[in-house]
């Protein structure tokens, strides 16, 4: 099954956007992928900044999500997040946020981690 524009949906652009190089234009990228929205539709981005969160940028971040798929390796786990995941789950970790995912790849990570991680069939929404 395929996506079906005709109906809301969510684009969800998140910590993705600064590995986009300003030549390969990611403003039309997201301008293609958001597109004129259907009512009801979103779309979300979170991007690292050196100005918000140089830390981050600086190499925390990134170090840590290096070292939690070195850890996942180790653990034989090494196919489970992709790099976008591990940067994602290394952030809520710095944060002490819970992850709040669809996928069972956060669950890995946190398998070695010991970080929250909620999928959102888990919550109660009544």
């Amino acid at each position: 099954m395929t996506l079906d524009f005709n109906l809301p949906v969510a684009v969800l652009l998140l910590a993705v956007l600064h590995f986009i190089d300003d030549k390969d234009d990611p403003a039309g990228i997201v301008t293609a992928l958001a597109g004129p929205p259907t009512a009801g539709s979103s779309v979300v981005i979170s991007h690292l900044t050196a100005g918000s969160a140089p830390e981050a940028v600086g190499g925390r971040v990134y170090e840590r999500a290096e070292a939690v798929q070195q850890m996942l390796t180790e653990a034989g786990k090494h196919r489970s997040a992709g790099p976008v995941g591990l940067l994602i789950a290394a952030t809520a970790e710095r944060e002490r946020l819970t992850v709040l995912c669809h996928d069972h790849d956060y669950k890995v990570v946190a398998s070695v981690t010991g970080q929250p991680v909620k999928l959102v069939t888990d919550v109660d929404v009544s």
